[in-house]
């Protein structure tokens, strides 16, 4: 995409004329597109970026926390609730249907901004150990040619301002239009399995609803990881006439089997190499 093009986007997103397709829309001024980070334009990257703040259903966790003196203070964090942030995911799925989810992130997108007082600046919009996350570049509108500079000279011509720039009140109204925004999307089905301290979490959304399921511990098994490598990325044929793969989830020893059918109620199944070979001796058509 043209950095012209870009613009009037962004333009027309802060405008409220929001475009799904190009993965822009917006809210209460603000303008907002989204690309997937393994676009190959020049300016959309997440070298150098610094985490900004929590968002999401975690934006103000840790203020509450620095205030929770007993247990019903304790209890208002229940409030903090992950399905709400699967919900505006599957809207972020919609908005870049490439986007791949799975890993020591659960997602992680590229997106630019415009606010209601006309700053315009790049960022990034992940999930990680701190849940739904802003990140972005603190030299921005302070020093143009600092050291963390990551973007094509003609990009950074249109960047006047850095998100670390923003008081209380103006991150506030950026998280409310980034939120409100997102939530005027069509919410699209899809899954990851998040690699997480407390273990491998199977989150998603099937049929509009999120789901968040803790995953057994998985032990390597050489012998058999050798054995599956052949295997993978092939369609095959199950007992059903229907179809299936087997892959590798991005950074984890955890295969998964995908089926078209759900006539048991099942159509994914993880597992370690052993495990997964074991499932397909079962499924497939003899």
């Amino acid at each position: 995409m043209r950095i012209k093009q870009l613009i009037q986007l962004i333009t027309d997103a802060a405008e409220g004329k929001d475009n799904f397709k190009e993965g822009a829309l917006g809210s209460n001024g603000y303008g907002f597109v989204f690309r997937d980070l393994k676009s190959n334009t020049p300016y959309i990257t997440n070298t150098n970026s610094h985490k900004y703040c929590e968002a999401g259903s975690n934006r103000d966790v840790i203020k509450i926390l620095k205030k929770v003196k007993n247990f019903e203070d304790l209890r208002n964090l229940s409030k903090f609730d992950e399905k709400s942030d699967l919900i505006l995911t599957g809207s972020l799925k919609t908005l870049v249907p490439t986007l791949q989810f799975g890993g020591f992130n659960l997602f992680n997108v590229w997106m630019f901004v415009k606010t209601p007082k006309r700053y315009m600046f790049p960022a990034t919009l992940y999930w990680g150990v701190s849940g739904v996350t802003i990140g972005g570049w603190r030299s921005y509108g302070i020093t143009p040619f600092a050291k963390e500079i990551a973007f094509p000279e003609d990009f950074l011509e249109i960047i006047n301002f850095t998100p670390f720039n923003f008081t209380d009140d103006e991150r506030g109204c950026f998280l409310d239009a980034l939120e409100f925004a997102l939530k005027k999307a069509p919410v699209s089905d899809f899954w990851g399995v998040f690699n997480r301290d407390i273990g491998n979490s199977y989150m998603g959304v099937k049929r509009g609803k999120p789901f968040n399921r803790l995953m057994q511990h998985l032990d390597g098994d050489q012998k058999s990881e050798k054995e599956i490598e052949p295997l993978l990325g092939r369609e095959f044929v199950d007992k059903y006439d229907e179809l299936f793969t087997i892959s590798l989830l991005p950074g984890m020893r955890i295969y998964v089997i995908e089926c078209e059918h759900v006539r048991e109620g099942k159509n994914k199944y993880f597992g370690n190499a052993k495990k997964i070979l074991q499932i397909y001796n079962v499924i497939v058509k003899s």
